[in-house]
């Protein structure tokens, strides 16, 4: 019996070491933050009639910008933009879905007059697909960072004015890894369920063989 429990034990313990912890998360900012690679737009890739803009960093991770409008990416100050010259919806993941990152960092510029933006709702998303948002105004800097607590990565991050940007700027991506794998809940309730029944036969070959020694 003994056997039994420590093998669910075992299998139980694997389970919560793979299942996010309460406290990680995705902490969005005003302001700068870490990062070693930058997006750039020399030669971007565009498709699905402009709303799509794929490009690289200076270390060669391959970023896909999606927006409501057709985009146009120049370098320089690495801006993007709409082809009207503003913004106010842009959203951006890495091209390869087995890469995530810890740290990302942007600058937006509010439009100047009537309809310029005076606050974005920024809104990340971490490996597991779990959502973390915030509404910021735009400070003097226009720099907003997001920062991965505890093990998480960020996969996209979107941004939401409540008004036009000139354009979204500066995008950068701080220490871009692989995204460990984590096994469908369904193949850790066949691992638990096979866990349990070797621990149950054993169980039972050991109650077997004690009453043959009786």
């Amino acid at each position: 019996m003994r056997t039994h429990l420590g093998l669910t034990v075992l299998a139980m313990s694997l389970l919560g070491a793979a299942v996010p912890s309460a406290h990680a998360s995705l902490v969005i900012t005003s302001g700068n933050g870490s990062f070693d690679e930058n997006v750039q737009y020399q030669s971007p890739v565009s498709s699905n009639n402009g709303l799509t803009l794929t490009t690289t960093t200076n270390a060669g991770t391959s970023v896909t910008f999606t927006g409501l409008e057709a985009l146009v990416g120049s370098g320089g100050q690495a801006t993007i933009t709409g082809t009207d010259n503003s913004i106010a919806y842009l959203s951006w993941t890495l091209t390869d879905t087995t890469l995530g990152y810890n740290d990302g960092v942007f600058k937006v510029t509010a439009s100047n007059g009537s309809g310029g933006a005076t606050g974005v709702t920024i809104t990340a998303i971490d490996q597991f697909g779990t959502a973390f948002t915030e509404f910021l105004a735009i400070s003097g800097s226009g720099f907003f960072n997001v920062h991965a607590l505890d093990d998480q990565l960020i996969r996209t991050i979107t941004v939401a004015a409540n008004g036009q940007l000139d354009d979204i700027r500066q995008v950068r991506l701080g220490d871009v890894e692989a995204i460990a794998a984590v096994p469908e809940p369904s193949t850790w309730a066949m691992l638990i369920l096979g866990f349990a029944g070797v621990g149950f036969m054993a169980y039972r070959r050991k109650s077997q063989a004690a009453l043959r020694l009786v």
